[in-house]
């Protein structure tokens, strides 16, 4: 447990360095990348959702204007058993 202490201390500690010693370009440069991956991010839960929806809709009848068919619906009788 105590290593754990240490190495979160030791983690604290480089990070507060970092943030110290980092120029502005580089933040701009972080934040270019920060936005870049939100943006990946946005479209990619867009696209999800977007087949996600599709995929709610195919397994809905009424949206599909008919019945569920059945498991056994075009399967013939000797292939069941």
């Amino acid at each position: 447990m105590e290593e754990w202490v240490e190495m979160n201390e030791g983690v604290r500690e480089a990070v507060g360095s970092m943030r110290v010693s980092m120029a502005w370009s580089d933040l701009a440069v972080l934040q270019g990348r920060w936005q870049a991956m939100a943006g990946m991010v946005e479209r990619t839960l867009a696209r999800l959702t977007s087949w996600f929806k599709s995929w709610l809709a195919g397994r809905n009848p009424s949206r599909r204007g008919g019945t569920q068919p059945s498991l056994s619906e075009g399967i013939p009788s000797d292939e069941l058993v």
